[in-house]
């Protein structure tokens, strides 16, 4: 197992900025989601009884985003990772030999 995390980390360490890009634009849209939620949450007193059940929605919804993102994240890696260190081709099997026809009945 010591092999495989020496070789990730070395696939991060050799493109250090297209990591941080793809972490950096998974950070910045987490930012912008928790913005949204805490001016909502500020901004609408959870006085009532239906107020209080629309701050539940939206925490749902705002769990819901922060779950998105993280699947994005995973998703944006495991194609950062396909795109930075590509499969070996597999070389194309032999051709069989030319196999001798049967004789005529």
């Amino acid at each position: 197992m010591l092999p495989l995390v020496r070789s990730g980390v070395a696939v991060v360490l050799r493109h250090p900025v297209k990591w941080l890009g793809t972490w950096g634009v998974n950070a910045l849209l987490g930012g912008l989601a928790l913005g949204l939620y805490l001016g909502f949450r500020d901004t609408v007193p959870a006085g009532t009884g239906p107020l209080i059940l629309l701050m539940a929605v939206v925490q749902q919804a705002f769990v819901v985003v922060r779950s998105w993102l993280r699947v994005a994240l995973l998703g944006s890696e495991i194609a950062l990772v396909d795109r930075l260190r590509p499969l070996p081709v597999a070389p194309e099997p032999p051709q069989p030999a030319g196999e001798p026809e049967p004789p005529p009945a």
